[in-house]
């Protein structure tokens, strides 16, 4: 599970330095399922804010498969045991 979260976090660290660099000026977008976003992500969110106070953040929570390349969201974040359809993350 390691390279895939790692993955993940790499997309997600290219994001944040996007958005320091000034590329960007709009929410950063993350999709994780309800159960990891109110059980992990949004307890966490105050030293989000802490750290990066000038970024903002979009959290959607679902456990439908988002496209990323199509806009629906920046980063998701998901755990499965097999690749969803038409998923091609590494």
């Amino acid at each position: 599970m390691f390279p895939v979260l790692r993955d993940g976090f790499d997309a997600f660290a290219s994001v944040i330095a996007a958005l320091h660099r000034g590329e960007e000026r709009r929410a950063l977008r993350i999709t994780v399922p309800d159960a990891f976003a109110g059980r992990w992500l949004v307890p966490r969110l105050p030293l989000w804010r802490e750290t990066y106070p000038d970024t903002a953040l979009e959290i959607i929570g679902t456990n439908a498969v988002q496209d990323l390349r199509g806009g629906d969201a920046d980063v998701a974040i998901r755990y499965c045991r097999t690749s969803p359809d038409g998923f091609a993350g590494r």
